[in-house]
């Protein structure tokens, strides 16, 4: 006689799904408490932003010869769009004197 010493397979397939709903389960329970938890951090972060930007009451473009700007419009959103050329100073006087070397004689 042989003896049947194996085990019931049920118990193990109904073992491993109680595994996984577990699993599953603290997977969806740890990714909605990660989730209130980042929303009270960001909670009023853009009103912030917002606050700060409109309390600069103005905003100036870096000028003293250093920029020429053209071709300004507002775009679609609102924003102030311009092209904008660096002019003057050192960095424009290096650059003729590099297209131009025989100019300084």
């Amino acid at each position: 006689n042989v003896e049947d010493n194996s085990r019931d397979l049920q118990w193990e397939e109904d073992a491993s799904r109680d595994i996984f709903d577990k699993t599953r389960s603290a997977v969806a329970e740890y990714q909605a408490r990660f989730g209130a938890k980042m929303d009270s951090v960001l909670d009023g972060f853009g009103d912030a932003v917002k606050c700060k930007i409109n309390a600069s009451q103005a905003w100036v473009f870096p000028g003293s010869e250093s920029f020429a700007y053209h071709n300004a419009f507002f775009s679609e959103s609102g924003d102030l769009v311009s092209q904008v050329n660096y002019s003057g100073g050192a960095f424009e006087e290096a650059l003729t004197l590099t297209a131009n070397p025989l100019t300084l004689a």
